[in-house]
């Protein structure tokens, strides 16, 4: 593509070189570059790519892109400079692989909790009605059969257009993707088009990396008032949780079409009533401006009532007929690591969630604890090298919570297991006289919850949910709580025969 067509749109200044250049490809990482590469220099978190703008231009890079000029210049190559090189990334490559979003109908949904299941839920929905679908998130890619692995929420901008492009390509008509604080904050989605933007709650997650709460409210809310708000789609829509009160700051600051949604308010466009929170469901009469649903889902707890309306939500500002969405809603849905049960034949009641955050693992415990007949279990812990702010929170929580709460590791990283533990260990309130226990290893944890569990008691394994490893020190090795969880639920059945 001709360099003129890239920068189409982008404020930038060509400091010397050609304007009249052919680029074949486009990359942040100098190690990537190939033969007439544009290479582009972001400043991360942890390197600054305009440290390595030397060996991108050796490796072929016949254009550079930066916000400072390196001090020895290349006269084969072109450098142009920015005020901000990942908002230049991010429309480059959007420019590069011709906006693929602009053909797409794209709903991103941001918040602290909820995004992974309503992405699931939107996919589930959309391909019941036909349609061929690409869902981006934390768990995987997917889209026309084709699935990887994530490696992270939100992909940085290249591979993420390049992705979009791919869904194009292959048909795709409707994409869901989840938007994390950091790509908005990295401006990763700047070069997409949504139609839809969704606000599911914020609580505290991410410290480590925003700082301050204020921060991180205020990157979610740039998802509306920056990307929604300059989308070019005909029709745009935000739809927000005003249960949050979070959520109403956001509806109360932007000029897009909103769909409010709450599970009781009726001055919401979608609110809920008549809810029963079942051992095995959800039922509940939900109203619309087009008429009402009566929803039955498997999906479990109030906190999936939310990601349910979020869905109804989404579905209505696409004139989803209210029937069928009725009918799509009562199927089974499975999300992966999410109040995932282990099928056993023990009896027994183990459950799998991604809960890491207080707010989300005070939701299921208490989705739980009204379905628990006998004692309610916890195992989980907390990341290394994150957010030591929430690790006390976390334990109060467990703690009041459930009849044990049995702390042990969570992606330590390079910090010390024992001091995480600790740090958790300081929320509980000693005054309650109740056990807890410490157990580092978190595979031996999961089999002293499984070993002392009797029938009519729930385990709940929480933290980690779909991921199938643990980060120790800086290498990560193969973990995944569901398989660990089988493992010892297969000996308790044969100790017990």
């Amino acid at each position: 593509m001709n360099l003129n067509e890239i920068l189409c749109g982008i404020d930038s200044e060509i400091i010397s070189g050609s304007k009249m250049k052919e680029i074949e490809g486009i990359s942040l990482d100098s190690r990537k570059v190939d033969q007439n590469y544009m290479f582009v220099a972001i400043k991360g978190e942890r390197t600054d790519g305009h440290n390595h703008i030397q060996d991108a231009v050796i490796r072929g890079a016949r254009t550079v892109v930066c916000e400072s000029l390196p001090n020895i210049k290349d006269e084969r190559t072109t450098y142009i400079k920015v005020t901000d090189t990942s908002l230049a990334l991010a429309r480059i490559a959007a420019n590069f692989y011709d906006n693929p979003s602009d053909y797409l109908y794209l709903a991103g949904i941001t918040g602290t909790n909820g995004k992974t299941t309503l992405t699931y839920l939107l996919e589930s929905l959309w391909k019941k009605q036909g349609k061929i679908t690409g869902l981006i998130g934390t768990i995987e890619n997917r889209y026309a059969g084709v699935t990887d692995n994530s490696i992270m929420t939100t992909p940085d901008s290249i591979e993420l257009t390049m992705l979009l492009d791919k869904m194009r390509r292959s048909g795709v008509d409707n994409v869901t993707m989840e938007v994390s604080s950091h790509a908005i904050d990295r401006k990763r989605v700047y070069g997409c088009n949504f139609d839809t933007a969704v606000f599911t709650n914020i609580t505290q997650d991410h410290l480590d990396y925003h700082k301050t709460f204020d921060n991180y409210f205020k990157t979610k809310k740039k998802f509306f008032t920056e990307l929604l708000e300059h989308s070019t789609k005909k029709k745009k829509t935000a739809v927000i949780n005003i249960d949050d009160r979070y959520g109403r700051v956001i509806a109360s600051e932007i000029s897009s079409d909103i769909i409010t949604y709450s599970t009781e308010n009726n001055k919401a466009e979608v609110f809920s009533s008549e809810i029963e929170l079942l051992q095995n469901g959800i039922q509940a009469l939900v109203h619309t401006p087009y008429g009402n649903i009566k929803l039955r889902s498997s999906l479990v707890g109030r906190h999936n009532l939310y990601n349910l309306l979020a869905a109804v939500s989404v579905c209505i500002s696409q004139d989803f007929d209210l029937g069928s969405l009725e009918e799509f809603l009562s199927e089974r849905t499975i999300i992966p690591g999410r109040l995932e049960r282990i099928q056993n034949n023990a009896g027994m009641n183990v459950l799998v969630d991604y809960a890491h955050t207080p707010d989300a693992l005070e939701n299921v415990l208490s989705t739980l604890r009204a379905i628990t007949k006998g004692r309610l279990i916890v195992v989980f812990g907390c990341g290394g090298d994150r957010d030591r702010g929430k690790r006390p929170k976390m334990g109060k929580i467990a703690y009041q919570m459930s009849d044990l709460a049995i702390i042990t590791s969570d992606n330590p990283r390079t910090e010390n297991p024992e001091d995480i533990i600790k740090d958790i260990i300081q929320g509980i309130d000693k005054t309650l006289e109740r056990e807890y226990l410490a157990v580092e290893n978190r595979e031996q944890a999961i089999e002293k919850a499984i070993g002392i569990a009797k029938k009519e008691d729930v385990v709940l394994i929480a933290g980690k949910g779909h991921e199938d490893y643990q980060i120790i020190g800086t290498n990560k090795i193969h973990f995944d709580d569901r398989e660990i969880a089988k493992q010892y639920l297969i000996e308790r059945e044969r100790s017990e025969v």
